[in-house]
């Protein structure tokens, strides 16, 4: 029995028995807001016309507007914009009469770059 006593109490102290402080949790920073550009890569077989309203400057705002050929990727937003701004994108996309109705999915390329969406047609 004296074994058994003399194990628990080396297996206790080897377990940080004794008094210690408490682990502080390992807090991660959230990602830092940056400036960045906003592109298009158009995966669909029609040109996709985006705009948007630049509001950056606010004594001078202006709509940009901006093509995206089929098959390309085009910088739409025409400039670097400021960290943690809010712009919302018109996308218009006008097949011919003959191909009927078609919807969109949008989604992002990377989760780590909120600049950059992939227009395709949905089936």
């Amino acid at each position: 029995m004296k074994v058994g006593w003399s194990f628990l109490a080396t297996l206790w102290l080897g377990c940080g028995g004794g008094e210690q402080d408490p682990i502080e949790p390992v807090l991660e920073e959230p990602p830092a807001k940056r400036a960045g550009a906003v592109s298009l890569a158009n995966c669909v077989v029609y040109a996709i016309e985006v705009a948007y309203l630049n509001e950056v400057d606010a004594s001078a705002p202006r709509i940009v507007s901006t093509t995206v050929p089929a098959g390309q990727r085009t910088n739409i937003s025409d400039s670097f914009l400021p960290a943690g701004i809010v712009v919302e994108f018109a996308l218009v996309l006008i097949p011919p009469i003959a191909d009927g109705v078609r919807y969109l999915a949008v989604r992002c390329i990377d989760e780590a770059d909120p600049f950059t969406v992939v227009i395709a047609l949905d089936s």
